[in-house]
């Protein structure tokens, strides 16, 4: 691998692919906090574009709370030193503990990823989203590109836009127009949809038609152009149904028959706040024809800020959130008729935090730390902040709980120990016992055997010829030899009752001796 520099001339090692693409290759690095993309091909356009955004990043609106939510380059870096560099990529901030948006606004995704994330928790991320694209405006750039892949989120509900490498940029000094030349199924707009986006200088109402619709994926769950397709033949994709105007509150001045309807899993608009209701009308029915009346950046920040502090907690599922507005919870009507509950009970739900309203004025970066104006961003951050300090104080009382429940356990465990010691002992005993008793017939009186077996046994083994000879004399009453033989035999073939035997003739011999 060759030897890559940033443009500091300091040397940087690529350490690991992580992703690879038809444009680059993204990769680990050696500096902590930062990866890499190189390209496949050397463009100086590209390189131009990007020494353009080096020198001018837009505000993070999460700076506050150590988030990066705009991966933006941060510096080039190349494969040679010299006066005439080979720049071949550039550095960008390291995103860690996140996941795709589409894993939290889809349900069936969020209730295996993420099932923690309520209607409130989708709010905050897309007043998130609209402050980043409000940020990306105020210096100048057009996204381009803004969909769900280029969005990421972690469990604060903040987010990250990524691949900023294919914004459209415009250099301030010569007005030259870098633009992006990629998009994403469903979140083109109308005026835009089967044209070559590389001969098109976009502008700023472009990206607020894409906003519109990302804000729309998170607080529905789906796209808005879509539904039952009622007209003939097959329905429409989703840019035809954009470029058609097909959505399902379109004016009848826009459409004379509008071919599509609700479905029975169809979100209502009415649950949404008023302020919000009206953003979606102006951006896909008055901004269908006239782009520029799409509602801003800052009209989403504004109609959020003021639909967050309308949510209220539903009293039969604390994590079903609804507009007070509504006058009752939507989410458990819905699962009540659908028998499908998109916001299922979950242990510690997040409750709605209320959030400053703060009036569009001058942008962020004008008066980024302002005591009496803050970026519009500020505002969420507050919640996040107030969310987190919750969270955080729920899994200390839960921690103490575990290490309550840690310390028990451990007691009942040398509890058991030393019962299975006992246990152990006990059971040593009872099988020096029973191998005993296995041992001894039953005819055979027990006293008498542990009196005497202990000495006849020591007598046995010193003197074994004293003992066979004694027997040989006495024959113990038997009247023949035959009857010895048999006698022997029998013994031989008894091994375990031997031992008993021998414990016998001793003590006859004993008391013989005794009483002579």
């Amino acid at each position: 691998m060759p030897n890559y520099y940033d443009s500091q001339d300091k040397p940087i090692s690529l350490t690991k692919e992580i992703a690879k693409g038809g444009e680059g290759i993204v990769w680990q690095t050696d500096r902590s906090g930062y990866l890499a993309k190189t390209y496949h091909q050397q463009d100086r356009e590209q390189i131009e574009k990007l020494k353009l955004m080096v020198a001018n990043p837009p505000q993070n609106p999460t700076a506050s709370q150590n988030h990066i939510s705009i991966s933006w380059p941060t510096d080039l870096i190349k494969d040679n030193l010299g006066k005439s560099p080979n720049w071949v990529g550039f550095l960008m901030p390291e995103i860690r503990n996140t996941k795709g948006i589409f894993c939290v606004y889809h349900p069936k995704s969020r209730e295996k990823n993420a099932p923690q994330y309520n209607w409130y928790c989708l709010h905050i991320m897309a007043l998130n989203i609209a402050a980043i694209v409000r940020e990306v405006h105020a210096k100048n750039y057009v996204i381009g590109d803004l969909n769900p892949k280029n969005i990421l989120v972690n469990d604060r509900s903040l987010v990250c836009l990524i691949d900023t490498d294919s914004f459209q940029v415009t250099d301030p000094t010569t007005r030259k127009v870098y633009r992006c030349s990629v998009g994403f199924p469903g979140f083109s707009p109308p005026e835009l949809i089967g044209k070559k986006l590389i001969k098109i200088t976009q502008k700023p109402e472009h990206d607020r038609f894409r906003l519109a619709v990302m804000i729309y994926h998170l607080l529905f769950g789906y796209h808005p152009f879509m539904g039952k397709w009622t007209g003939p033949g097959n329905p429409p994709g989703q840019d035809e149904a954009i470029s058609k105007g097909y959505w399902l509150y379109a004016k009848k001045s826009l459409l004379k028959q509008n071919l599509f309807q609700p479905t029975p899993n169809t979100i209502p608009l009415k649950v949404l706040h008023p302020k919000l209701e009206q953003c979606f009308l102006r951006c896909f029915n008055d901004g269908h024809q006239s782009p520029t009346s799409r509602p801003s950046p800052e009209d989403w920040v504004d109609a959020l800020q003021v639909a967050i502090n309308d949510l209220v907690v539903c009293s039969k599922n604390p994590n079903h959130i609804y507009s007070k507005h509504s006058g009752s919870c939507y989410w458990c009507d819905r699962a009540k008729t659908l028998r499908v509950d998109i916001f299922p009970s979950v242990p510690n739900p997040i409750p709605p935090q209320k959030v400053s309203l703060l009036s569009p004025q001058s942008s962020p970066q004008s008066s980024p730390k302002s005591s009496t104006q803050s970026s519009p961003q500020s505002s969420s951050l507050q919640a996040q902040n107030n969310l987190l300090n919750q969270r955080i104080q729920q899994l200390q009382s839960q921690n103490n709980l575990l290490n309550q429940q840690i310390q028990n356990l451990q007691t009942e465990n040398n509890l058991l120990n030393q019962e299975i010691s006992l246990l152990k002992q006990q059971l040593s005993s009872q099988n020096k016992l029973h191998f005993f008793l296995t041992q001894v017939p039953s005819f055979f009186p027990i006293n008498l055997v542990s009196s005497l077996i202990a000495k006849p046994l020591q007598i046995c083994q010193s003197y074994p010829k004293i003992l066979t000879n004694k027997f040989q004399i006495l024959n113990i009453k038997l009247s023949s030899q035959q009857q010895l033989v048999r006698l022997q035999q029998w013994l031989a073939t008894n091994p375990k009752l031997k031992l008993v035997a021998i414990g016998v003739f001793v003590a006859i011999v004993l008391v013989w001796l005794s009483s002579m």
